[in-house]
């Protein structure tokens, strides 16, 4: 099934110099599977949209560990967010030196 650009994507393009192989890749899969993907937008869109910007951190008739367990799924939702505007910067750089 070809319904996405994942096929078209080089997920091996030169490293930028800012970043080692391994992390470049690593946001390129982000980028890949959150930002171009159909499906992967549309669940981290549902994930932004119902937990990170309508439930609250901490509840005060909750164990204060709830507080640490809902700002550690934020975090997961806010680094795969960066990753992709670091890897869209990543993608300006080399096509700047390319030219």
């Amino acid at each position: 099934m070809k319904d996405n650009n994942l096929d078209n994507l080089n997920l091996k393009n030169p490293s930028a110099p800012d970043y080692s192989k391994e992390q470049e890749y690593f946001l390129s899969l982000c980028y890949a599977v959150f930002k171009i993907d159909k499906k992967g937008k549309e669940w981290l869109g549902f994930m932004k949209d119902s937990l990170v910007d309508k439930l609250p951190v901490a509840d005060p008739t909750k164990d204060s560990n709830h507080a640490f367990y809902r700002e550690g799924q934020n975090s997961i939702i806010r680094a795969i967010s960066q990753n992709i505007r670091i890897y869209e910067d990543v993608i300006k750089k080399n096509n700047q030196s390319g030219d």
